[in-house]
This record gives C-alpha cells, structure tokens and sequence, in this order.
C-alpha cells in the first residue's frame, strides 16, 4: 500500500510516494485536509462548513463531487462513507504527518515563525471554515510556544546558555506578549552575565506594553527586574526614559566590570573609549554614569575642545573647579600652601589673589607637584573617576599631568573618548599606558543592517516603518548611529532628508584644523561619488605625485577618506558619504564651475582611452554641455 505524507506547516503539500498530489480546487484541498484531522465528519458537518451559503440540494452534490475529486486525484479510496451521514479518512491507508510528529514528541518544535498550519490556505467568502482553520493555526501556536517555552527552561538547567537563548528567542518571535518569554531571556542573560541585555530587555517590553496595550509588566517580571538590578549594584539606569542604547552591550559590561574591580581595589585599569564622530563614545561613557552607584566613588566629568590644545593645563583648571567643589562639599582639610600654589595659575580656591602668575619652568613643576598632592588627598577620602570627552583636545602638559596621576595612584581611575580622526594627538600617551598595562582601548564600531533595522523598528511609529524605510537610514546613515537617529527623527517628524544644524556642526568639528591645501583636496575629491585616484588628483591640480600622497595620508590620518581597492586598483573614498556631501555642497558655485570645467578638459582630453567610469555630483543651476557625458557619468583613464 502506498503511503501519504502530508505536510502542514509552512509550505503544506501531500505526496503519494515521491509524486506530489495537486487538489483541482481550493475547496477538495481544504476537505481533504479537514478529514485529515478530524479523522471523521458528518455531511451536514462538512456542508456546512465549506458550502455555508448554498442550498442544502446543492451544497450536498458539492460534497459529493469533491470527494469524487479527490479518490480520483489519488486514485485511491481514500476517502470512504461508512455510515451514509458520515464522511471519513480510510483507515486503511497508510498516512504520515508532520502535525503528529509535533503533536507526539516533545523535541519536535518550530522557530522563526515556522510554526504556521496550512500557511496561506483561505477559502473566499468562507467564514465557517476560516474561522476553523485559524483556531487551528492559534491552537498549534499555542503549543508550539509551549515547547519552545519548556525546551529553554531544560537548556538552562543543564547550563547550555547558547542553545536556551535560540529557543527563548524564537519563543518571543511566536508571541511578542508573552512575558515568559522575556523573563526566559532575562534569565539566560543574567546567568551569561549580560545583565545590561537583561536589563533593556526589560526596558523594550516595558514601552511595548504601555504603547500598546497601556499596561505594565506583571510583578514576576518586574522583581526579576529589581533582582538583577539589585544584584548587581545598579543603582538605576536612567536611560529607560530616554532613548534606548543599542548592541553596546559587550562595551558597557567590560566598563562596569572594570569599575567594581576599581572600587573593590582590584586590577583595574584606565579606559579609552574610540570611533569616528556621531559613533556613540560619548553616549556610551554617560550611560557607565547612569549605571553606578554615585555614592561609591567621586566622579569628575569634563569636556575637552579643540581651543583647548593651545590653551596650557585649561582641562585641569575644570578639573580643579570639580575638585574644589568635593573638598567643600566633604569638608577635606587641604594645605593652604597649596591652594596658594593653586590660586597663583587658576583662581579656583578663592585665595583673593588679583593677578595669576606666568608659568615659568619651575613654576609649572610646581604646580603639577601641588595638582598630583591635592589629587592624592581627596582620593584617600574616596576613589577618584575622571571621565574626559574628547581627550585628543588635551594639551600635552594636561596629558603629561594626567600620566603621572593614573601611573602612581591606584585611587584615580580615567574614563575618556577619543575621535578616531583625532587619536594621534594622544598616541604617546595611549602607548605609554598599553605599555604599563594602564589602559584598556575600546573600539566602536558602525551598525550593521539588521541592527540598523531594529533600531528603527523600535523608535518609528509601526504605521509608517517598513523595511524599505529601514533600507534607506541604512543607506544614508551607513550604519553610524548619529545619522541614523537623524534619519529617523526626519521620519517621525516628516522632515524629508534635512541635514540639522548639529550635524553640521560634528562634520565641521573634523575638518577645522586641516591644511588648507589639505582641504583643496578634499573640494576636488567631494565631486567624486564613487572615489577617486591620484591619477585623476594629478591631472586636476598640476601637482607632483609625492606631494598628493603627503596631502592623502594626512587626510587618512584624521580619518576623513580611506584607501580602497576596485577591481584590483587602488582608489580612495570619503570615510562616510555625509563627509562629501557636506563639502561639495559647502563651495561655492564659482569653484564648482571651475573644478567642472577642468573635469571636462581632462574627459576631452582622455576621451579616447577610457577604462571606467567615476560618478560626480549634479551642479544644479548650471548647464554643462559635455557630449560625452551620460547620465552625469565622467569616464576617466584610471
């Protein structure tokens, strides 16, 4: 006898031995199926619910004839009448299942929402049995979560962390309500110890809730919630209310690890956190404050700017307001040769003197000496934590200070950012630390697409996202956090593509201390959509080979373009297209038609000998009538 084998979910076929069966219409298909099932049914059962609205005569003779259908499509009886009310599967007929297989053995489960029973199978006009099979669908769901639900609780007691989260993964994919998922997660991640995974987790169920449904948590998962907080000495993480911090998870948890080895005076060491603009460095340090205990440690928190590298030891002098501010504060007993020492530099202990000294030599080894003491003193009171955003912008005395502090003193610790672009303004620093085992690097990186799509699906409103919208912040963004956000804030706010002032401001911030011949490059280069080459460079501006590679290399060094291989030859591009936008669009159009015109020389030049083409910008009030260019392409000799 031949055997049937029925595939429900997903992608539902019948097969008798190795042919697959094809119903001649929807109805003999959703019979047959139904039968499947229930084993057994009534004909007035099965009339109505297939032929709900016909007459009963008629709906009678559909029946007839779809059985009729499908003995013939099989060629088989496998569909009997043994009673003349009732309609079954023969019994005879060896028939196997996927749904037993799921139904009788507790390992069988689907994930990534494979779990959908005779996926797409509708019948138009037909309330009866699309109300059945969607019970059905739901029911199979159900127990399917089930599975899910219980495999990961096996996993985790046999400590397969891995293997649990995948399960516990696919649980909330089934059902994003159902908060045993979510505690099944928050559990995994705690025992992995990404408790600050757990935590956000928490958080991102806590904001679907109230958006959707204008409930809160249930209290089991609210006190695994409190149990991870309090367990790990968070005192609270105000981010919640803010924007949500993405997949720095790894980063934040090496920091904060880091620190209660510090506070518990344990190895610890320095930390420096890099990445081009807008990557997160900032928003990463903020969030080690939001997620300690202030009580345990004084915190010092500056910001360094770029005036500030000809400006002798002005990080210290903010340094010193903070300082002063905790002496105060805790009534700690400073010398008050020191605060004159202090006072002669930087008025800050109010020692009423009317004229700051000049620094000689002498004088600034002096105040050095005084700085470290008056460090060493509070520290001794409470453990000292210096954070410093954009570190690069220090001076190399404040750096040298800086170096002696963290060298000789245990109590002092130094979280800081650096801008990739600007990181070798601190490399002696940087190596002197990584040399003596001072210093931990921590690099951020860009966001891939599916964690850009997830980000944008958690913060636009789920009417106006899909995944082309995601798409495009990915494009635009390129995966930098700063730019995705601004994408995303055009979206909601239905702002198309605008450019904000503040991202004006982070690309100026990169390009202030450039060379000017340095930044005539740059203009040149910003035509260019798809990079350029020195070959082109040279033909542009006249200028020696060696010249441009000097200009190129500076340009690499402040992480503005990067080299690049197409088609097994050298080219560069700009490190974000933001970059080239916003050079091309800040000339003038006198430039422009200027850089344009010797584009088109070169072409005519060159016209003859063409190896690929180099896109350029559009120059939008302008008519250029170059007839060899299509669709605003330069071919060019590479």
């Amino acid at each position: 006898m031949d055997i049937i084998n029925i595939k429900f979910f997903n992608n539902h076929s019948v097969y008798k031995k190795n042919d697959i069966i094809c119903f001649p219409y929807k109805k003999t298909e959703a019979l047959f199926y139904y039968l499947v099932i229930n084993k057994e049914a009534s004909r007035d059962e099965l009339v109505n619910l297939l032929w709900e609205d016909s007459k009963e005569s008629t709906a009678k003779k559909n029946l007839r004839n779809a059985m009729y259908q499908i003995r013939k499509v099989f060629d088989m009886d496998i569909i009997i009448s043994p009673k003349k009310s009732t309609v079954s599967i023969n019994p005879s007929i060896h028939i196997k299942t996927d749904l037993n297989d799921f139904l009788s053995k507790e390992d069988v489960y689907f994930e990534n929402g494979k779990c959908e029973f005779l996926k797409g199978l509708i019948l138009k006009n037909n309330e009866n049995f699309n109300w059945w099979i969607n019970n059905e669908r739901q029911k199979y769901k159900d127990i399917n979560i089930d599975k899910l639900y219980n495999k990961s609780k096996l996993l985790m007691k046999k400590r397969k962390y891995e293997e649990a989260l995948v399960c516990a993964k696919a649980f909330m994919n089934e059902d994003e309500f159902d908060e045993r998922a979510y505690r099944a997660l928050m559990n995994i991640y705690y025992e992995q110890g990404a408790f600050y995974k757990a935590i956000h987790l928490y958080y991102k169920l806590e904001k679907m809730l109230d958006v959707e449904l204008g409930i809160k948590p249930d209290n089991t998962t609210y006190q695994l919630y409190k149990k991870i907080l309090n367990e790990k000495n968070i005192s609270q993480i105000e981010l919640k209310n803010q924007s949500l911090f993405y997949y720095r998870d790894e980063e934040i948890k090496y920091i904060l690890d880091n620190y209660n080895k510090f506070i518990r005076g344990k190895n610890s060491k320095s930390v420096l956190i890099t990445g081009e603009f807008g990557i997160g460095k900032t928003k990463l340090k903020n969030e080690f404050v939001n997620n300690i205990n202030k009580k345990e440690s004084y915190l010092i928190d500056i910001d360094c700017y770029a005036v500030d590298r000809e400006s002798l030891l002005k990080p210290w002098h903010d340094i010193l307001i903070s300082l002063n501010k905790i002496i105060k504060k805790n009534n700690i007993n400073i010398q008050k040769s020191w605060k004159q020492n202090i006072d002669t530099i930087f008025p800050v202990f109010d020692m009423n003197y009317d004229n700051c000294e000049k620094l000689d030599t002498l004088k600034l080894e002096l105040i050095k000496n005084t700085i470290i003491n008056i460090v060493d003193k509070v520290s001794l009171h409470k453990k000292i934590i210096i954070l410093i955003d954009d570190i690069h912008w220090m001076d190399k005395t404040s750096i040298s200070l800086l170096k002696s502090l963290l060298i000789r003193q245990d109590n002092i610790n130094l979280i800081a950012t650096a801008r990739t672009s600007d990181e070798y303004n601190i490399d002696s620093f940087k190596n002197f630390m990584l040399q003596h085992d001072k210093l931990i690097k921590i690099k951020l990186t860009r966001f891939d697409q599916r964690q850009v799509y997830e980000i944008s699906k958690s913060k636009i409103n789920k009417y106006k996202f899909n995944k082309k919208i995601s798409d495009k912040i990915y494009r635009e963004s390129e995966g930098n956090i700063f730019f995705v956000n601004e994408a995303i804030d055009n979206i909601n706010n239905q702002n198309k593509d605008k450019i904000s002032d503040k991202s004006n401001q982070k690309i100026k911030s990169i390009l202030i201390d450039l060379s000017l011949e340095s930044i005539k490059i740059l203009d040149i280069a910003s035509v260019f959509l798809e990079g350029f080459n020195i070959d082109i460079l040279k033909m542009i501006t006249g200028r020696p080979g060696l010249e441009l590679v000097d200009l190129l290399e500076e340009l690499e060094r402040k992480n503005i373009i990067k080299e690049d291989v197409y088609n097994g030859k050298n080219k560069y591009v700009f490190t974000h297209n933001k970059l080239r936008k916003y050079i091309f669009n800040n000339q003038s159009n006198t430039k422009k038609r200027i850089i344009y015109e010797k584009i088109e020389y070169i072409f005519n030049k060159n016209s003859d000998n063409i190896k690929h083409d180099i896109l350029f910008s559009k120059l939008k009030g302008f008519n250029f009538n170059i007839k060899h260019i299509k669709e605003n392409n330069i071919a060019l000799k590479n």
